[in-house]
């Protein structure tokens, strides 16, 4: 799961409810919208009992959390802001233009 949150959602609450649904938590943020950061999201996570990872760079994670899908057979989720969500379509787009 690749995750980003605003700073006005409550944090605790939807990091509870993915409690034993992801294999791996990547938090980040993104560089338009009032976010919490990546470090701030990651400490809320692991206060609820998650082993996050923060990363500072949205791009990074998806890349990381795509190849990790591709060889351990598994699936990619990007959840939790438009913004991020905008941020990583448009990359996923050009990339697939590229290609």
């Amino acid at each position: 799961l690749v995750l980003a949150l605003g700073r006005e959602k409550d944090a605790p609450a939807i990091l509870k409810a993915l409690d034993g649904r992801v294999d791996r938590l990547m938090c980040t943020s993104a560089p338009e919208g009032r976010l919490l950061e990546a470090e701030e999201l990651a400490e809320q996570a692991s206060q609820v009992g998650h082993d996050p990872e923060a990363w500072d760079d949205p791009l990074e994670a998806l890349s990381e959390a795509l190849e990790d899908a591709r060889t351990g057979g598994g699936w990619v989720l990007v959840f939790g802001s438009f913004y991020l969500a905008g941020v990583l379509r448009t990359a996923l787009a050009e990339a697939q233009c590229a290609s």
